[in-house]
C-alpha cells in the first residue's frame, strides 16, 4: 500500500524512505526463507528413498502451483481488459511469457504490456528462491550422511552460514536470499536440543527477540544483508521453539493469517492494482482497512476452494508414491504448526 502510495507521488517503483516501511515486506520474506529451512530440515537429517524424494516434489508441486496459475490468469485477465486482445496471440509477448508466469521461471510482460509484475506487487520472485531450496534438500541430505560422524551438523552449518556472509561481504547479489535458509537451519538445529527449547519459549527470550526484529526493522536498510539474517534468526528462534510472544500467536486470529498467507502473498497485490488504477477517492489511504478485509477474504476463498483441495490431492499423489503413512512433513512451507512434529510437543499451537 505504501509503494503504491508513493509511486503515485513520484512515479517511481520501491519503497517510500525510511527503514521500517522498506523493510516490512523483505523482512517478512525473510522470516518465511527461515520457516520453510526449519520445516524440511528433518528430511535433511535422515536419507529418504528415492520414492518419498518424489513423493515430496508432488507435494510440493500441488500446494504452490494451483493457486499461482489462478493468480497468472488473474493477472492475464486484467491485461487483456485493458485493450491487450490484438497481441493475444503472439508468441514473443503472450505464449512463451505466459508459460514463464505459470512455471515459477520469472515474470516478463504479458502481451506488451509494460510492468506487467506490478499487478502482483512483483512477488513471485521468492518462489523460484523457494524452489532453489527444495532442490537443495536432497544434495544437503547426501552430504549430511557422508559427514556423519566426520562433523558436527552445527559446525557445517555454522561454516556454511560463514562462508554466505563472506560472499555478502564481497558484494555478491545471488547468496544473499539463501543465507536466510541457512539461517533457518542453524535454528532448526537448535531447537533439537531440549534445554535450549525449553530457553526459547521463556518471557525473556520473546523480549530479545522482538528487541532483535525491531531491530532489524528500525536500523537496518534492507533485510536482505549480512547482519539482518542474524537478527532475525534470533527473532525466530523462539517461535520455532513454540514460543507464543505473550500469547500474540497463538490468536486465532493469527492462526486464520497463517493459514491463508500464501493467498495473501499472491493476490494482494491484485486488489491494489485494481483500486488504485480504476477506483478515485479522494484518499485512497483511507480505504486501507476495506482492502485489508477484501484480501483476507478472497485469499479465504481461494485457500477453501483452491489451496485446500490441491493439498489433499498431492497428499494422497505422495502416499501413494511413497507407499507409507508418514506424510506429516509435506505441509506448506509457511505451515508453522508442523514445527511442533520436529521437537517436543507443544502446549499451545504455533500459527
Amino acid at each position: 500500500m505504501f509503494i503504491w502510495l508513493y509511486f503515485i507521488k513520484v512515479h517511481v517503483w520501491k519503497a517510500p524512505p525510511g527503514n521500517f516501511i522498506a523493510n516490512l515486506g523483505p523482512t517478512a520474506v525473510a522470516v518465511f526463507f527461515m520457516i520453510t529451512a526449519v520445516l524440511f530440515y528433518p528430511k535433511m537429517l535422515r536419507r529418504l528413498s528415492d520414492r518419498e524424494w518424489i513423493a515430496f516434489f508432488i507435494s510440493r508441486l500441488f500446494r504452490l502451483t494451483p493457486l499461482l496459475w489462478i493468480a497468472s490468469i488473474a493477472v492475464a485477465a486484467v491485461v487483456l481488459l485493458q485493450d491487450r486482445v490484438p497481441l493475444l496471440f503472439t508468441r514473443e509477448s503472450g505464449f512463451r511469457p505466459m508459460l514463464q508466469w505459470l512455471s515459477f521461471y520469472g515474470t516478463p510482460d504479458l502481451f506488451g504490456y509494460p510492468h506487467t509484475d506490478r499487478i502482483v506487487a512483483n512477488v513471485t520472485w521468492s518462489l523460484s528462491y523457494e524452489w532453489g531450496f527444495y532442490l537443495c534438500i536432497p544434495a544437503v541430505a547426501y552430504l549430511r550422511a557422508f559427514l556423519a560422524g566426520r562433523m558436527r551438523p552445527a559446525t557445517f552449518l555454522f561454516g556454511l552460514f560463514a562462508y554466505f556472509e563472506w560472499v555478502i561481504y564481497r558484494h555478491y547479489v545471488g547468496p544473499r536470499y539463501y543465507i536466510l535458509f541457512v539461517a533457518g537451519l542453524l535454528v532448526a538445529e537448535a531447537i533439537r536440543n531440549p534445554r535450549m527449547v525449553i530457553l526459547l519459549r521463556s518471557p525473556w527470550a520473546a523480549a530479545v527477540g522482538l528487541i532483535a526484529l525491531f531491530s532489524e526493522l528500525f536500523f537496518c536498510p534492507t533485510a536482505f544483508g549480512a547482519f539482518p539474517p542474524i537478527l532475525l534468526a534470533i527473532f525466530f528462534a523462539p517461535v520455532a521453539a513454540g514460543n507464543s510472544y505473550f500469547k500474540i500467536l497463538s490468536q486465532p486470529g493469527s492462526i486464520v493469517l497463517g493459514e491463508v498467507s500464501y493467498g495473501i502473498y499472491l493476490l494482494h497485490g491484485i486488489v491494489l492494482y485494481l483500486t488504485f488504477n480504476f477506483v478515485t477517492l479522494p484518499s485512497q489511504f483511507l480505504l486501507m482497512p476495506l482492502l485489508a478485509v477484501a484480501v483476507i477474504s478472497g485469499a479465504g476463498l481461494a485457500h477453501a476452494l483452491i489451496e485446500a483441495p490441491a493439498i489433499g490431492l498431492g497428499h494422497r499423489l505422495a502416499k501413494s508414491i511413497q507407499n507409507s503413512t508418514n506424510s506429516s512433513l509435506l505441509s506448506h512451507p509457511a505451515d508453522t504448526r508442523s514445527v511442533q512434529a520436529i521437537n517436543v510437543p507443544l502446549r499451545r499451537p504455533v500459527p
